[in-house]
């Protein structure tokens, strides 16, 4: 039950910019929508015309979608741990398979702390990466995004096939 309104409480959180953004015009569940789909790195998107969009609400998009492949789960889990909450319990309930005994480190905030600087680690390298090989530096840092989620939204219409010029 704590995991279904977690869940729920960050995907109506999440949509509220979609919902007040200017631009794209966007309804309760189209938001609602796009912010469940960030945040799961389902790579479905109701938003069209990502090329007239503004830099902030692609940069949200991505960030959201990184968020929620770096487990927000696990940012609550850590969270929670530290308040004397004890985040073991979402933990061992968003982990699948026989991976929930084992654990990176004893305490499961520094597992939590160890994933999040792993992720950090790979997302600056791909940005890095990304930008070296051409892209704007705000380009590299949303497919970096993106990509590190492993969800694959993109800033532009064309994907990756806008630097196929």
């Amino acid at each position: 039950m704590v995991v279904i309104m977690f869940w729920t409480v960050l995907w109506l959180a999440g949509s509220l910019p979609f919902m007040l953004a200017e631009s794209p015009q966007m309804s309760i569940i189209d938001s609602i929508f796009e912010s469940i789909s960030c945040l799961t790195t389902t790579g479905a998107t109701v938003i069209v015309d990502l090329d007239a969009l503004p830099q902030s609400v692609l940069y949200y998009r991505q960030q959201l979608q990184w968020l929620g492949g770096m487990g927000i789960i696990v940012l609550a889990v850590a969270v929670l741990s530290m308040l004397g909450i004890g985040g073991m319990q979402l933990y061992w309930a968003e982990t699948p398979g026989p991976m929930k005994d084992t654990k990176l480190t004893p305490r499961i905030t520094e597992t939590a702390k160890a994933l999040w600087y792993i992720c950090l680690g790979l997302t600056v390298t791909c940005a890095l990466g990304y930008w070296a090989a051409g892209m704007s530096f705000f380009d590299a840092i949303c497919h970096a995004f993106s990509t590190a989620a492993i969800g694959g939204f993109s800033t532009h219409d064309a994907s990756m096939g806008y630097w196929a010029k």
